[in-house]
């Protein structure tokens, strides 16, 4: 077991600074999922929508993860094409972010978080796939404490 320990922190510190990118744009995915929840009432009375009206941002945001998900398998498997998207997806989060204060209407609103889904659907697929190329066996372990 020992053996196996000293292993993987090797792995680890082998990839440290690709392992640490990978898991921070995690960390800003996980924010976007995270968003939702707590701001609802507030983005409610900021569309001035109906409770549930204001749900379809929860299903564009999860449909358009889907759809990002799915995209984000299609791009070349070449280092820079994944780490370009990767730096896009996260810029395209940021500065959806920026605008949701703007979105007086729910229809906006559930645009920007489908564009954030989108991205966040492909910070995701890529991330995991260059994760598990990465560590390709011992990619478990990794994979587990980005999704933390």
């Amino acid at each position: 077991m020992k053996l196996l320990d000293e292993r993987i922190w090797s792995l680890f510190r082998r990839h440290l600074q690709q392992t640490l990118t990978y898991w921070s744009v995690f960390f800003s995915f996980g924010l976007c999922i995270a968003f939702l929840g707590p701001t609802i009432l507030d983005l409610r009375c900021q569309t001035q929508s109906t409770l549930q009206q204001i749900t379809w941002v929860f299903f564009s945001q999860q449909f358009f993860l889907l759809v990002g998900s799915s995209v984000g398998g299609l791009f070349k498997k070449t280092l820079l094409s994944f780490l370009s998207a990767l730096f896009t997806s996260t810029l395209i989060i940021s500065l959806i972010f920026a605008i949701i204060p703007l979105c007086h209407h729910v229809i906006l609103l559930s645009i920007a978080m489908g564009v954030a889904g989108k991205a966040m659907g492909v910070i995701d697929t890529i991330g995991n796939l260059q994760l598990v190329k990465l560590y390709q066996k011992d990619s478990a372990i990794f994979l587990q404490v980005s999704k933390k």
